[in-house]
């Protein structure tokens, strides 16, 4: 195939097809009309981006601001669910909030500061992330050396094995029959409801609605 670099232009009408190198028959208001369509994508693109990093930025400062205000130690790490929804955005935050307010009361108690184990976790499958950040055991839980990774195994946990769909739903009972065992008590679910209401309310008194 012969290629041509060489073009002439005869007059000056816009509209008239110019033959170039690659054969292609192009009109200037084609060429004009592709670059705006390629720069319209473009900067619904990148505003989408930015308005992503700051709906995350948002539920950092409110989740932070919520733990702190309760007195737990997790607000020194409330960056780290907010960095799981970004890419998994059907995890619970609330829901998955209220596990840990009814398990270890926020992190609070002294079996989650003796373990950093923020969920009761125990043992795990080797290639399960909850067993391989443990650091040791005690009394057969997990125990994590700091509250970063002591939370992302629980939230991995909860997410890997399934436990967000209950959550999702607010089924509470659901999630207890796995979670603490056919033997859990009803105060459990209160427990679970009434964390779950809270942060709810918490989060929207500062902008966000969960």
């Amino acid at each position: 195939m012969r290629v041509d670099f060489n073009w002439q232009d005869d007059d000056d009408d816009p509209t008239e097809e110019h033959n170039y190198s690659w054969g292609w028959k192009v009109r200037w208001w084609e060429v004009t009309l592709l670059a705006l369509v390629l720069l319209i994508a473009f900067g619904a693109f990148y505003c989408t981006d930015l308005e992503d990093a700051h709906a995350a930025i948002n539920t950092v400062d409110v989740l932070y601001d919520i733990e702190a205000t309760v007195g737990s130690p997790l607000s020194s790490v409330a960056y780290t669910p907010v960095c799981f929804w970004r890419g998994h955005r059907d995890f619970d935050i609330a829901g998955w909030l209220a596990v840990v307010w009814a398990e270890t009361n926020l992190a609070r108690d002294s079996f989650a500061r003796n373990t950093r184990n923020i969920g009761c976790i125990r043992g795990g499958s080797a290639e399960r992330l909850w067993r391989q950040l443990r650091v040791g055991t005690h009394n057969g839980y997990n125990v994590y050396l700091d509250w970063y990774t002591g939370q992302r195994a629980h939230i991995r946990l909860i997410y890997d094995l399934g436990y967000n769909d209950a959550l999702r739903r607010h089924d509470w009972r659901a999630f207890a029959q796995r979670y603490y065992g056919s033997w859990y008590p009803e105060s459990y679910i209160r427990t679970l409801q009434t964390a779950h209401d809270r942060i709810v309310a918490m989060a929207l008194a500062r902008g966000l609605r969960w």
